[in-house]
């Protein structure tokens, strides 16, 4: 109504009924599109499942395993790059070891978890290795200097898994890993040296694929973090974040889902039978996902 002044106001009719109207409107909004909403329940559950499960930390298993112990681990300093690459030399053993101390605390098996290691310098290969003597040679680490930048600018090293006729089972993997790499292919690389925390950290990742890991998901941080592809769009993404400025190690993440593998007694058999969907295919690859505990 209008009153004398020309001011617009409202009755005490009027205030009544668009109170009611407020109180429906408030009704109808709460059932349709609060918590009692009927026809976007179910959409939304699984899209904050599918949320969920996206992100969820877990960090892939090979399904091939070791059987021995000690490992048999051999690391060659190519003779194209010997001056440069054996400063480097520390570094790998240390990585090495620093996985064996770490599987051992974990498990509280002091006698397990070994890895036998031997080194030499002016060797040509490690694709030349495994033909000389396969049987005190389970593993073989080269470390070379990358003199073209063709290869480190994408990656610090990379792991070869082949299998015999005799063990299917049972891994015979060489590891390259860079310890130089031009300036301009690289932004780690100072004098065209990798830093030695760098190499470090690389050797130590390899040496996880090796042992039978994959990569980490969702967990920032972690050593086995990597840079993948996506197979339906081709786009390349982190599996997580890590600094690859720092020197990593190990996580509590990695060690535990190696003894999830293997088991407390190491390398030695018994080892967890592992669930694969599907075909195993030739080299008998297929990944298995270790959640994290408390994700």
């Amino acid at each position: 109504m209008i009153n004398g002044k020309g001011a617009f106001t409202i009755g005490n009719g009027g205030i009544v009924a668009i109170a009611l109207i407020a109180i429906i409107v408030a009704i109808f909004l709460f059932l349709f599109l609060g918590n009692g909403s009927l026809s976007n329940s179910s959409s939304s559950s699984n899209s904050n499942d599918a949320i969920k499960n996206s992100s969820a930390p877990y960090i892939e298993l090979k399904y091939d395993e070791w059987i021995i112990d000690p490992l048999n681990v051999h690391i060659i300093v190519n003779e194209n790059t010997q001056e440069q690459s054996k400063k480097y030399l520390d570094d790998t053993i240390n990585a090495i070891n620093k996985w064996s101390y770490l599987l051992k605390e974990y498990s509280g098996n002091y006698d397990s978890w070994n890895f036998k290691i031997t080194t030499s310098i002016d060797e040509p290969s490690q694709y030349t290795q495994f033909e000389k003597d396969k049987s005190t040679r389970n593993i073989v680490i080269e470390l070379v200097g990358e003199l073209e930048g063709y290869e480190c600018s994408s990656y610090f090293g990379y792991s070869d898994r082949e299998f015999s006729d005799t063990s299917p089972d049972t891994p015979e993997i060489s590891a390259k890993v860079f310890t130089s790499c031009p300036d301009d292919s690289n932004p780690y690389s100072k004098d065209n040296d990798l830093p030695h925390d760098l190499v470090y950290s690389t050797v130590s990742h390899e040496f996880g694929h090796i042992l039978g890991l994959g990569h980490a998901h969702n967990i920032d941080g972690d050593l086995m973090c990597s840079i993948e592809e996506d197979e339906e769009s081709g786009n390349s993404f982190e599996s997580c974040y890590k600094d690859r400025s720092k020197k990593i190690e190990p996580s509590e993440s990695d060690i535990k889902a190696l003894i999830y593998k293997y088991k407390e007694n190491g390398f030695k058999t018994p080892n967890r039978e592992l669930e694969v969907e599907g075909e195993e295919g030739e080299e008998k690859q297929a990944e298995y996902k270790f959640k994290i505990e408390n994700s």
